[in-house]
């Protein structure tokens, strides 16, 4: 191979390596969304919690939030966090016993 394939293919693998790191800092954020329940046997008694404050922490970050009226919360969590990493998820309110939830994070709907 002559000097300049040489130099040429360098240029090209530099360029696909720029590219690549350019689109990985693009990801768009992982956005964790759910809803808080209060516990009960029978589901109609499962009311929307309204102000539990919701934290989703690992070793890589942690993302805060509150949920609303009708118990839902959405957190965004911080660039370090990815899908099938663990974290752990935490509600907490007053009056009522903490709950602490080990999961991976993924795109589904969590239901506390």
């Amino acid at each position: 191979m002559s000097r300049r394939n040489t130099t040429i293919w360098i240029i090209v693998v530099l360029a696909i390596a720029i590219v690549g790191a350019v689109f990985a800092t693009r990801r768009k954020p992982v956005v964790l969304r759910g809803a808080v329940l209060q516990a009960d046997r029978d589901p109609n008694k499962q009311i929307p919690l309204a102000n539990v404050q919701v934290s989703a922490t690992n070793a890589l970050g942690e993302a805060h939030a509150v949920s609303d009226a009708s118990g839902s919360f959405s957190l965004t969590l911080p660039k370090g966090l990815r899908r099938k990493q663990p974290v752990r998820l935490q509600f907490r309110l007053k009056d009522y016993e903490p709950l602490n939830w080990d999961d991976f994070i993924s795109d589904k709907v969590y239901i506390a």
